[in-house]
């Protein structure tokens, strides 16, 4: 067998048979893409497929591309190279909407993709598992002083944040007041 293909066996192996051994005859085998990253060639060949037979067609694209499942096709275009995703940098301002969002709404990532425009359901998750959850206190320090401002002065309130920025606090500010233990200091 080849290293740069895995073969999965379609059938089940007989009991007295270990899963390293070569397959008894009679059983079928099928190609299977291996995990492996992928290079500047696959994605320019993957991009002129999708212009050739379109977003619809993976089983087809997959065929043209070795060593590569539809799944896996799809899920690269649809992660990474289509050039309507937004693959720049967070802002302070874009992580500060996502922790507010994220305060009101929670872990439905496909919900949050309607308030950042190309960004993916999956960016956003990863964004929010990886980099977000070291800021954390940060964010929570400052939506904590807007609580509290958006409490006692309502104008210099207005006047701090945007008008989103300010009814995304006030529904959260609503919202922590029925929350037993949450502690505004």
């Amino acid at each position: 067998y080849s290293k740069l293909t895995t073969l999965i066996m379609v059938n089940k192996l007989p009991a007295n048979q270990h899963k390293n051994q070569m397959p008894a005859k009679g059983l079928k085998l099928r190609k299977y893409a291996r995990k492996k990253p992928w290079c500047a060639k696959e994605d320019t060949m993957l991009a002129e497929l999708v212009k050739t037979h379109g977003i619809k067609r993976w089983s087809v694209i997959s065929s043209i591309m070795t060593n590569r499942s539809a799944k896996q096709c799809r899920e690269r275009w649809k992660h990474q190279l289509d050039p309507n995703i937004n693959n720049s940098v967070w802002s302070q301002d874009d992580e500060w909407a996502l922790y507010l969002h994220h305060s009101i709404i929670g872990n439905k990532w496909t919900y949050l993709i309607n308030f950042f425009p190309g960004r993916t359901d999956n960016s956003i998750k990863n964004h929010w598992n990886t980099q977000m959850r070291k800021r954390m206190a940060k964010y929570k320090t400052r939506l904590e002083s807007a609580v509290k401002l958006c409490r006692s002065d309502e104008a210099l309130f207005k006047k701090s944040f945007s008008s989103i920025e300010c009814r995304l606090i006030e529904k959260i500010s609503k919202s922590l007041l029925y929350k037993k233990n949450h502690v505004l200091s």
